[in-house]
């Protein structure tokens, strides 16, 4: 293990050997970087201590293990997933992606999925670009998917561009 990873520079002290050449190396960071999402959740514990019980043959009692175990919606800021897209000027950015209901504050152009985004669109127009009207009372008048399997729509995924992230990601693998 010694010789694999260490060798001894001209003083005599042990050095790492890099696993790559430097500039690979953060092109190696970087992507993997782009990769990771960051959750922090302050206040309430989003997972509470829990005894789980197994038995054995051997013991009556069986074993007492304590774990956590997630409770609920983590957070209303939670994010669904995250995508890459390319924009002019700027070259392929990461953006967030967040399932949300249906209502007037929804920017449709913000929606990912096309064919969903038309639906909206469409509805848009039939109530003459009044989102108050358009996305109100979605029980009794809802938006179709598919009407003819029942499919409606109550929640989509949008876009939630954290440009921020990305010029961090850029600062930290320069």
């Amino acid at each position: 293990m010694r010789q694999k990873n260490l060798h001894r520079d001209k003083h005599g002290n042990w050095r790492f050997n890099a696993p790559m050449p430097l500039g690979t190396l953060r092109a190696e960071v970087k992507r993997q970087l782009e990769n990771i999402i960051i959750y922090q959740k302050q206040g309430s514990t989003a997972v509470s201590p829990n005894l789980n019980i197994s038995k054995t043959k051997q013991k009556k009692e069986g074993n007492r293990l304590v774990q956590l175990t997630p409770r609920g919606k983590l957070h209303d800021d939670t994010y669904y997933g995250s995508i890459k897209e390319k924009k002019p000027g700027i070259g392929e950015l990461m953006v967030f992606t967040k399932r949300v209901e249906v209502n007037a504050s929804l920017n449709v152009e913000n929606v990912v999925d096309k064919g969903v985004q038309n639906i909206l669109r469409q509805r848009l127009l039939e109530y003459h670009n009044n989102p108050s009207e358009a996305f109100a009372n979605l029980d009794d008048n809802p938006i179709w998917f598919n009407r003819e399997k029942g499919i409606c729509i109550k929640k989509v995924i949008i876009r939630i561009n954290k440009e921020w992230f990305y010029e961090i990601l850029c600062w930290l693998v320069q």
